[in-house]
């Protein structure tokens, strides 16, 4: 049993609160055990999303290096904190395919469609909502009776879809993210790369949340950002 919420399944769901949990713990800086964030963590155990759990330790383990004053100290901590982030992410992933080995193999399958047809056509991709082009290169179990035919790599539809402008459009606010926490803060860099993680994991490239936090991403370098975000 998954907790969905009013959404269609729990995935989707779990954005929402990784999307929620990360704003709350790296841009408004709340504590992890502030009320807000601890709520949002057992919210997101509850969706039973392996993508939720990977970013619950993520975002501790990060949280733990920025509150290091030493900057050699939070560099050693950032390095074992990404090893051990590593483990857990492989221990999710070894643990999805033992209980559901196809769950796995259809989100490796969609980011293989997803750049191979980026590959083919890297100028155009096949066009923006062309997912015929997608169903093709699908494997036929995929595409019998009650098989699995949707896609779950919003990066790797907008790769396919747009080819190298639109996934330009979606890699330099985040690029610029990247940037801007080299200099204003390491807040900003763990915010973008957790971004695109969701971006990756999940088909939420139109979802206004994203695209709102690709243009505040874009935002970071100039003098005057968009919005502030103690007043979002």
């Amino acid at each position: 049993m998954r907790n969905t919420f009013i959404y269609p399944e729990g995935p989707i769901y779990s954005f929402i609160l990784s999307f929620a949990l990360i704003f709350s713990v790296f841009i408004k800086e709340k504590k992890l055990s502030s009320f807000t964030v601890l709520i949002l963590m057992i919210s997101i155990l509850t969706t039973g999303s392996s993508t939720g759990f990977i970013i619950i330790a993520g975002v501790i383990f990060l949280k733990k290096v920025i509150d290091v004053k030493d900057k050699k100290m939070s560099m050693v901590i950032l390095f074992i904190s990404l090893l051990i982030l590593c483990v857990i992410a492989i221990m999710v992933v070894f643990q999805k395919q033992v209980d559901n080995g196809n769950s796995l193999s259809v989100r490796l399958e969609d980011l293989n469609i997803g750049f191979n047809i980026w590959f083919l056509h890297p100028l155009t991709g096949v066009g923006y909502g062309n997912y015929s082009e997608l169903l093709s290169h699908m494997n036929l179990s995929r595409l019998s009776f009650n098989g699995n035919t949707g896609f779950s790599s919003g990066l790797a539809l907008i790769a396919a879809y747009g080819g190298t402008p639109l996934l330009v459009n979606y890699l330099l606010p985040i690029f610029n993210g990247v940037k801007a926490g080299t200099k204003r803060g390491i807040k900003y860099f763990i915010f973008s790369l957790l971004v695109l993680f969701l971006l990756v994991t999940t088909i939420v490239q139109v979802n206004y949340i994203i695209l709102a936090s690709l243009v505040y991403l874009m935002t970071l370098n100039n003098k005057k950002e968009i919005f502030k975000c103690k007043n979002t």
